[in-house]
């Protein structure tokens, strides 16, 4: 005959495996929800610097964005540089309808180059663009000299984006290939928008890096 003093130990151990496949149930759906709208992609160059540097990992939508707005960091798809097409990881700058302008500021750079501002056209007037993440000061590296105005108080050169349209820069101003040079992308281009940095997180990144290293996503220029 079975012990009767037994039979509350196996309730407590039938329990308790119980409960760990619930939560492993449980784990393993929620990593299936995350991969099927999530998946991780390694940024490769500087042009992101500081915000996002070279071999970092970062998660990103596999759908791809209905809209954008001034901030985000995309992927743009089918960048034709140097003959070959490209996916890239730049910061938005300015969305459909958007009118921009570049132009010095009559300050200098620790070297002695002149800088150059973003201004943005809000009601009529035209603002210096507040952009904090940039890695340093714009000087006219990346510029043709015809493109920027010589003064705020004097612009005529701007760009007026168009109603499907983006422009994008990297935050290292001056070592980025970007729409500067490029010119504006159609927002079809716009392949995925950063969702957050996964090298930031521990908990993200034992996930992406470690625990699911095997779905590893692609590699991102950033140039």
């Amino acid at each position: 005959m079975e012990n009767l003093l037994d039979k509350p130990r196996k309730t407590w151990y039938n329990t308790l495996i119980n409960v760990l496949l619930n939560v492993l149930i449980v784990i393993m759906l929620a990593l299936i929800l995350l991969f099927a709208f999530v998946t991780p992609v390694t940024v490769m160059g500087k042009s992101m610097n500081d915000t996002l540097s070279d071999g970092q990992s970062i998660a990103v939508s596999r759908l791809k964005p209905s809209s954008v707005k001034v901030g985000d960091i995309v992927i743009i798809g089918d960048v034709v540089i140097g003959g070959k097409k490209e996916d890239i990881v730049k910061r938005v700058a300015a969305t459909a309808g958007d009118e921009i302008a570049f132009a010095y500021t009559g300050e200098s750079d620790g070297n002695g180059r002149p800088v150059i501002a973003l201004y943005r056209k809000k009601s009529e007037k035209w603002q210096r663009a507040d952009e904090k993440y940039v890695k340093e000061s714009m000087t006219d590296a990346r510029f043709n000299a015809s493109d920027v105005n010589l003064s705020a108080d004097a612009i005529t050169r701007t760009i007026k984006l168009g109603a499907n349209e983006v422009f994008v820069m990297g935050d290292n101003r001056n070592n980025s290939t970007d729409s500067r040079l490029l010119g504006a992308f159609n927002i079809s281009q716009v392949k995925a928008k950063m969702l957050f940095d996964i090298s930031a997180d521990p908990v993200m990144d034992f996930i992406f890096n470690k625990l699911c290293a095997f779905l590893k996503g692609d590699s991102i220029k950033n140039d």
